[in-house]
């Protein structure tokens, strides 16, 4: 059998994903029903969990309390972790796999991609204030997520680059550096705002801090993606530095958030001063619990968390590499 990587796994999955036009119910945050809402007492989903990280711990915490699924199944490269999570969340031995095995639990099933932030209240308000262009046609987003991961004490640390600890700074198991695993927040918030799909992007590199740490992934990238309303989305995301906004200025008047587009909990405004504040929620377990109505409905998913949703992003992030590689202006038409 051919050896799978959690990637590889993911994009032969992706490339096969059609279009659906199943529309999903969303949330209703501020209404009566909420208060009123009865338990659901049906069949759960059961899900498996494929690489055990720190999100992975999120997700767990989030399946804990969810009324639609359950924490059924792992998929890990380290049996410690594998015994750890067995124990502690009583998952049984023959739904426990590994990156060999683990390609035969997509018998039957759909690839829904993790955007909690499709079910955010505050991620959907900025969605409505954009395509409804409640304060006139957005013409300029500017948005930004990023930390520091090393201590500037430690610059001149050697790191071992094949320690599984630092997967994310190995480019063939990362597959890049912070504009893969965070610049995706930024592309997605611009799409949805404007509920258009970038026509261009230019890019450009950050200077590398930490070069110990960033041999082979970036530590910092800034990136434009232009639009055919003409609107211009300018983003960052660094592993070296903390940012957390959002921010978009149309005709009217502007709106914005921070922090935006990590886990919360958000902070937004408008410049019409009307009111911005939403219930902070489970963010993982509104995710799942909204997917897993639509699977247990045996409807398809909405096209905005399938695979062909993924395949968008990914084209984008491949456009922005090749812009700052080479220092021109990416058509995506």
């Amino acid at each position: 059998m051919e050896k799978i990587t959690r990637r590889s796994f993911v994009n032969k999955l992706g490339l096969g994903v059609g279009a659906s036009a199943v529309m999903i119910t969303l949330p209703s945050f501020l209404t009566e029903t909420e208060k009123t809402h009865q338990p659901y007492t049906g069949k759960k989903l059961n899900i498996a969990l494929c690489g055990l990280g720190n999100y992975a711990s999120l997700l767990a915490e989030g399946l804990q309390v969810s009324e639609y699924c359950q924490l059924a199944g792992i998929v890990t490269g380290t049996p410690s972790k594998a015994e750890t999570w067995k124990k502690k969340y009583n998952i049984p031995e023959k739904n426990i796999y590994n990156y060999e095995n683990f390609d035969s639990i997509i018998n039957n099933v759909q690839l829904a991609m993790g955007y909690r932030l499709h079910y955010e209240p505050n991620h959907l308000e900025v969605k409505r204030l954009g395509q409804e262009k409640v304060l006139g046609q957005v013409r300029y987003i500017e948005t930004g997520l990023g930390y520091s991961t090393y201590d500037v004490r430690d610059i001149n640390k050697p790191v071992d680059l094949n320690a599984r600890n630092e997967w994310r700074l190995t480019k063939k198991w990362a597959g890049g550096g912070a504009l893969i695993n965070l610049g995706v927040y930024c592309i997605q918030v611009s799409r949805y705002v404007l509920g258009e799909e970038p026509i261009a992007v230019t890019a450009q590199f950050g200077h590398i801090n930490n070069k110990n740490r960033f041999a082979q992934v970036e530590e910092n990238i800034t990136w434009q993606m232009e639009f055919p309303s003409g609107a211009v989305a300018n983003c960052s995301s660094s592993y070296g530095f903390g940012i957390d906004r959002f921010y978009a200025a149309a005709d009217e008047g502007f709106f914005e958030m921070s922090p935006a587009v990590s886990y919360g909990p958000f902070v937004g405004k408008r410049s019409d001063g009307k009111p911005f504040n939403f219930p902070v929620i489970n963010q993982q377990q509104t995710q799942m619990d909204e997917i897993c109505k639509v699977i247990l409905a045996n409807k398809k998913l909405p096209t905005h968390i399938t695979g062909e949703e993924g395949i968008k992003d990914v084209r984008i992030i491949n456009a922005i590499y090749k812009a700052a590689e080479t220092g021109k202006k990416i058509s995506l038409k």
